[in-house]
C-alpha cells in the first residue's frame, strides 16, 4: 500500500490569497498529494510587523473552508525550523510521505545564511518538495539554483504559477489605500474589514 502524500506549505500568509490557493490546489493535482496543509508561522524571520497570528489563522480558516483537501496546521514553533518543527510534522503525519510546497524564490535563497548546510541536508533527505515556478524565473535558473545545493530533494516536483505573480504586500497596500487588490479573497477582505486589519490611521 502506497504512502499518503501530504503537502505542507509553511509560510506567512500575511494576508492568505488567491496565489497561495491555487498553488496548493494545482500542488494536489500534479505531484498526486492527498492533502496540503497551510502552516502559519507565529513570528516569521526578518518580518517583524507582520499580523497577529490568531488573525492570520483565522483568514486562512475562511479560505480554505470551500475545499476539502486543505487544511490548517498551528504548532507552538515561532518559524519553521528544520531540527525543530519537522520531527513534529513528522509524528503528526506518522507514516505518510511529506513533501513541502515553497515557491522559486525561496529556493533560490536556500543556500544563504538562513540555512546551514546540514539543515539543508537534512531537510532534504527528509522530504520532498514541490517548486512553484514563479513567472519572473524559469526553470534553467531554477535547474541551477537546485545544483548549488549541498544535496538533492528526496522528491522534486516543479509546478508553473500564473503569469502574474500575486504579492501579499500589495494586497496589504492597495487594502490600505482603498485600492482594488488583486488576488484579495471576499472572505478575506471580510474578515480584515471587520477587524481593522491593514487600515492606517494616519492615511499613510
Amino acid at each position: 500500500m502506497n504512502k499518503p502524500k501530504i503537502g505542507v506549505f509553511a509560510g506567512t500568509f500575511d494576508p492568505v490569497h488567491t496565489g497561495h490557493l491555487a498553488f496548493a490546489l494545482k500542488s494536489i493535482k500534479e505531484a498526486k498529494l492527498d492533502a496540503v496543509y497551510f502552516l502559519p508561522e507565529r513570528c516569521p524571520r526578518h518580518k517583524p510587523d507582520v499580523v497577529h497570528f490568531g488573525h492570520r489563522t483565522a483568514m486562512l480558516t475562511r479560505a480554505i473552508r470551500p475545499y476539502k483537501k486543505l487544511g490548517l496546521l498551528e504548532l507552538p514553533d515561532i518559524y519553521f525550523d528544520v531540527k525543530r518543527t519537522l520531527p513534529k510534522l513528522q509524528k503528526e503525519f506518522t507514516g505518510a510521505e511529506i513533501v513541502f510546497l515553497m515557491g522559486s524564490d525561496t529556493v533560490f535563497e536556500m543556500n544563504t545564511s538562513s540555512w546551514a548546510t546540514d539543515d539543508l541536508i537534512h531537510f532534504f533527505n527528509q522530504a520532498g518538495l514541490v517548486v512553484g515556478l514563479r513567472s519572473e524565473h524559469n526553470r534553467s535558473q531554477l535547474d541551477v539554483a537546485l545544483s548549488k545545493l549541498p544535496t538533492c530533494p528526496d522528491s522534486l516536483h516543479v509546478i508553473e504559477l500564473a503569469t502574474k505573480h500575486l504579492s501579499s504586500s500589495q494586497i496589504r497596500h492597495n487594502f490600505r489605500h482603498g485600492q482594488t487588490a488583486e488576488g484579495l479573497l471576499d472572505s478575506v477582505q471580510a474578515y480584515a474589514s471587520t477587524n481593522w486589519l491593514y487600515v492606517s490611521l494616519t492615511g499613510e
